[in-house]
């Protein structure tokens, strides 16, 4: 089942997408030879089926002709809705233990005058 890009991804995603297969394209055409070995991992925000989004990280590839001419995109996609929600855990970790440290960093400036 194909779906178009503006189905399954949000407009931000789709214009962060279409701006990144640009520059990937005009880089592929400025070193003359393909290299089929080369891809992009992006964050991208999916939309759910019954309404929402998702995290996800996308790995693409430009598929090739015979003729070294990019005929298509090879993609893998993951849900890293966990990755994320770590991220903002540690986030938030970081940033109390900065104030703490910057606090007592204070307190102990005080008490060495």
């Amino acid at each position: 089942m194909s779906q178009h890009i503006d189905e399954v991804l949000t407009p931000a995603s789709v214009q962060l997408a279409m701006q990144t297969f640009t520059e990937e394209l005009e880089r592929e055409k400025s070193l003359g030879t393909p290299d089929p070995a080369r891809s992009v991992t992006m964050e991208l925000e999916q939309i759910r089926k019954g309404g929402g989004t998702v995290p996800i990280e996308i790995k693409v590839t430009f598929l090739h002709d015979a003729a070294g001419q990019p005929v298509g995109i090879l993609g893998v996609t993951r849900d890293i809705t966990q990755r994320k929600r770590a991220e903002r855990h540690c986030g938030r970790a970081r940033r109390d233990t900065g104030n703490w440290c910057n606090t007592r960093q204070r307190v102990s400036i005080k008490l060495t005058l």
